[in-house]
């Protein structure tokens, strides 16, 4: 529900809900400040299907809080955090929303009830690295939600390899392939100080051009 009082979107938010309705799964690189929150709120609230949010603990403990109270006042949210959290998921929230750091939890105990969530990865950074456990652990509850979509003003710090755990999660290995070493193999060398390196000039431009329908 969308209180009358609250401001339209403004017709570059209206361009990314419109955009991420035309697919399932993609990446929002919107800087910061511009409404990443609202837009997923939004998209949330014209498909009338439920979500999840993974965010870091102050962005799920405070900002989307605020933002769902803000825009989509009658939105039940659920914040999965703390000794209550098992209570919480099981009310049947139009919106969890979870810290990266309790994705053990969740997967290891409710991932089932997951299933058909549109599913909110913000500052996705918090994903880039192939290693982490949190990692794995989102790729491996993604087949569980109807859609997923990255959220990062910067998703690539490091360089494009950074990309590939992203996607990963993001679409289950469809553009950029399930496993990490191929992908590296195939366009990255890495020196004897781990330093990562294009293989080749076109390298970066190939890896986006696979992505280019989502981002």
């Amino acid at each position: 529900m969308v209180s009358p009082t609250v401001p339209p979107l403004y017709n570059y938010q209206d361009r990314v809900v419109t955009w991420t309705a035309e697919r399932d799964c993609g990446f929002w690189a919107i800087d910061m400040g511009l409404g990443k929150t609202r837009c997923a709120i939004e998209h949330l609230r014209r498909t009338g299907r439920p979500g999840i949010v993974f965010a870091p603990l102050q962005v799920a403990m405070s900002t989307w809080p605020k933002e769902v109270r803000k825009w989509a006042d009658g939105m039940h949210y659920a914040v999965l955090h703390g000794p209550s959290k098992r209570d919480r998921l099981l009310t049947g929230a139009d919106l969890l929303i979870i810290n990266y750091d309790g994705l053990p939890w969740l997967a290891a105990n409710h991932a089932g009830l997951l299933k058909g969530r549109t599913a909110f990865f913000d500052e996705s950074t918090s994903v880039k690295s192939p290693k982490t456990m949190r990692t794995k652990l989102s790729a491996i509850l993604r087949p569980q939600f109807k859609e997923c979509y990255m959220l990062s003003a910067t998703p690539t710090p490091n360089g494009i390899q950074d990309i590939w755990a992203q996607a990963r999660i993001m679409d289950e290995g469809a553009r950029l392939g399930r496993k990490y070493t191929p992908f590296l193999n195939r366009y990255f060398t890495v020196d004897q100080f781990y330093r990562v390196s294009l293989r080749y000039p076109e390298a970066q431009e190939e890896i986006l051009a696979q992505l280019s329908d989502c981002m």
